[in-house]
């Protein structure tokens, strides 16, 4: 186990060598603040896309954009608002837009008098019919709702809630994020979508109950950090994020 401070750029190399299409963009013992810029307008042509996505939608909710050039990472990030749909057609239309998500490794440490004491990690294997990644081991989390108004405040501008909400709604289970907890800002290289991962949040998985459209909930051992760019059926940012938990000592 190195318990040294990687660099962004040591788990981008690692991250190029075993083909994870995923890029660090910071990681640090601090979560950053979320800023809203407004609104984006989207273009004549990402909005008549997107009007027809909208129509095969059960639900077009509001979804987040991170504004690179208007953030100072890791202390924080500024975002514009849009549909999930306009999202979509920007995806659609050749442009990798970076929606915004906040993700758990979960985290159970059994004491040494327990059979096996052992640290355990908790895994979402997402379902057969998930449009993305299905069958995939997963970490925890989700899309982080914007604020739009003081009467719909969303996730009042904070990631460590949409965490946590997420966590409690695809396993049942309430989590602390402890001040102290390592935070990786990652990017897909392939959609563009952007992750704020809270790695190692300990907590109890007693009482854990899956929310099956979501996907089913497994305990497994923490791998050995060698072991895991080999993990068969986990997504590349499940593989970034145990990569980046193990290497500041996890």
């Amino acid at each position: 186990m190195n318990s040294s401070v990687p660099t962004t750029r040591s788990l981008n190399q690692w991250c190029l060598q075993h083909h994870i299409q995923l890029q660090f963009l910071s990681i640090a013992q601090l979560s950053p603040r979320l800023v809203s810029l407004g609104m984006q307008e989207p273009s004549q042509a990402v909005q008549r896309r997107a009007n027809a996505i909208a129509k095969t939608l059960c639900a077009d909710e509001w979804h987040a954009l991170v504004d690179l050039e208007q953030s100072k990472m890791p202390h924080w990030l500024a975002y514009r608002i849009v549909r999930y749909s306009e999202m979509l057609a920007l995806r659609e239309l050749g442009a990798r837009p970076l929606g915004l998500a906040a993700t758990l490794l979960l985290a159970e440490r059994k004491p040494a008098s327990a059979a096996g004491g052992a640290l355990n990690l908790l895994w979402q294997r997402r379902s057969a019919t998930s449009h993305l990644f299905p069958g995939f081991y997963s970490v925890l989390g989700g899309g982080f709702n914007p604020y739009l108004n003081d009467a719909n405040p969303g996730d009042h501008n904070s990631p460590q809630t949409t965490a946590v909400r997420e966590c409690f709604e695809e396993s049942n289970l309430t989590v602390t994020i402890a001040p102290n907890t390592w935070v990786a800002l990652t990017r897909e290289t392939d959609s563009g979508a952007m992750q704020i991962n809270y790695l190692g949040v300990e907590t109890d998985f007693t009482g854990m109950q899956a929310d099956e459209t979501e996907g089913s909930l497994h305990i497994m051992p923490a791998p050995e950090q060698q072991e895991i760019a080999g993990l068969e059926n986990f997504t590349d940012l499940a593989k970034g994020c145990l990569y980046a938990w193990r290497c500041v000592g996890g």
